[in-house]
C-alpha cells in the first residue's frame, strides 16, 4: 500500500523523500515497480553461505565462500 502511494505521489515530491517519510527503502520501492521479482540467492543458498562464514570465523571473502558452495553442491539451490 505504501509503494502504491509513493507511485501516485512521486511527481510533486523526491523519491528518496517519500521513501522516507513513509519509512520504506528506495530498493525495497524499485522492487515493488518490478513486481516483487527479488534477485540474488535463494534462502536456502543465502542460509549456506552464512553457516560457511560462521565455520571460518569470518576470515573468508565472498569468492571462497561461493566456491566452497558450489563444492558442497548448493550451488543451484
Amino acid at each position: 500500500m505504501k509503494y502504491a502511494w509513493i507511485d501516485a505521489h512521486r511527481g510533486a515530491c523526491g523519491l528518496r523523500r517519500l521513501c522516507a517519510l513513509l519509512g520504506v527503502s528506495v530498493s525495497g520501492y524499485r522492487a515493488w515497480q518490478r513486481g516483487g521479482q527479488r534477485q540474488g540467492l535463494s534462502d536456502a543458498q543465502l542460509m549456506l553461505l552464512q553457516a560457511i562464514h560462521a565455520e571460518t570465523g569470518g576470515a573468508y571473502g565472498s569468492p571462497r565462500p561461493e566456491r566452497e558452495q558450489g563444492a558442497r553442491g548448493a550451488a543451484d539451490a
